[in-house]
């Protein structure tokens, strides 16, 4: 009598595996879309990114940072060495395998796991990005969450933004000590740096409430910094672990100092370029360490010399030592474009990297990495001023 009910049963079992083997991806495949699509829908509003990035982001990413902060080195470098080992090897197989499944019969059932293995890989990708950093692009930029509006100002008004920052600026680079080329350098090891870049960024957060996660990120310095330099890159976040990397083989002091704090507020809630830009900027002025204050005094500094136009006006004896870092720096970076080689290699990666910001919403590609100047201003005007007027 069992006999009777075998076949029945071994039919129904093949065809419920079939419909299942065609459901998980299709599913899978859905989940990917949806979350892709998720913020491009009216259903994804400012208010909902806002929450999304102030309540529910800092939980996600404590994970992803923790697990970063517990290793010393570059997870995210590591990942690009032995990944692109493991990528090779891993298509080698493949074929090897696509050899022997085809001697065996067995073509369809190993492509569909080859397949399956593709879509678990999407799907971790896909959902980390958007988790740790996707979903933030919709959220309130920081100027409108402070309060910013740009206005029309008289010249005299951007003449004393401009002096205020250059006041800061010459005032800071005197307090750093020199190379015997007269060029000026950190004052402390990478290590002491993070860990101030994330008490100035919280110090932000905690007197402007910008959203910002309070998570600690440990930002890893990449050893292959020497030949990352040929991409013109100074500073990467992963979001697929939430890790801050920075490239530590020119160390300009103009510069790096707002390029950790770039990155850390990547890590913590902040998406777009310009955003990071600006705050990283705020908070460097912030600072009691007189590298970071001329990082973040030279970058607004600049942004009003591109409003004014008035570069050359500063050339006195003050603005020589300036002017002695910026031109050590572009040295740097021009030895980096002799060749070919190299010249493909910096023009790729700033093709990709204009891609991937247009990819997710930033119209103007690497142009967003460069602050509005009004917005410096207004910041000035609103909430330097009320404090240096007291």
């Amino acid at each position: 009598m069992l006999r009777g009910y075998k076949r029945p049963f071994e039919e129904r079992h093949k065809i419920l595996s079939v419909i299942l083997k065609i459901l998980f991806p299709l599913v899978v495949i859905l989940m990917i879309a949806g979350i892709i699509i998720l913020p491009r829908t009216p259903l994804y509003t400012r208010h909902v990114a806002n929450t999304y990035s102030e309540k529910i982001f800092p939980k996600v990413a404590y994970m992803g940072n923790w697990f970063s902060d517990v290793f010393m080195f570059s997870i995210t470098e590591m990942g690009v060495v032995i990944g692109s080992i493991l990528v090779l090897c891993l298509i080698v197989m493949f074929f090897v395998y696509l050899v022997k499944s085809i001697k065996r019969k067995r073509f369809l059932k190993y492509i569909y796991k080859v397949f399956c293995f593709c879509l678990a890989i999407a799907f971790y990708a896909t959902y980390s990005f958007m988790l740790m950093h996707g979903l933030n692009y919709k959220r309130d930029t920081a100027d409108r969450r402070l309060g910013l509006k740009t206005q029309e100002r008289k010249v005299e008004e951007l003449y004393q933004v401009q002096a205020w920052a250059y006041t800061g600026m010459i005032m800071a680079r005197q307090q750093l000590g020199e190379d015997c080329n007269g060029v000026s350098h950190m004052k402390s090891s990478f290590p002491e740096a993070v860990f101030h870049a994330n008490e100035l960024v919280s110090s932000v957060e905690k007197r402007f409430d910008l959203g910002l996660s309070e998570t600690f990120v440990r930002a890893k310095p990449v050893m292959l910094s020497k030949y990352w330099s040929y991409t013109h890159i100074v500073g990467v976040y992963d979001p697929f672990i939430g890790e801050s990397n920075i490239n530590v083989d020119y160390t300009a002091t103009y510069d790096f100092p707002l390029t950790i704090c770039h990155e850390l507020v990547h890590a913590r809630g902040y998406a777009k370029e310009g955003d990071a830009n600006f705050i990283a900027a705020i908070a460097c002025t912030m600072s009691d360490r007189p590298d970071f204050r001329y990082a973040g005094y030279f970058e607004i500094f600049m942004s009003i010399c591109g409003l004014l136009d008035n570069f050359d006006a500063f050339n006195g004896a003050d603005m020589q030592m300036v002017i002695r870092d910026i031109r050590a720096g572009n040295a740097y970076w021009d030895a980096k474009d002799v060749g070919k080689v190299a010249e493909t290699i910096h023009e790729v990666s700033e093709k990709s990297n204009d891609s991937y910001l247009k990819a997710n919403g930033e119209e103007e590609g690497t142009e967003t990495y460069v602050v509005d100047s009004n917005i410096y201003v207004e910041f000035f005007y609103d909430y330097v001023l009320p404090e240096i007027s007291k």
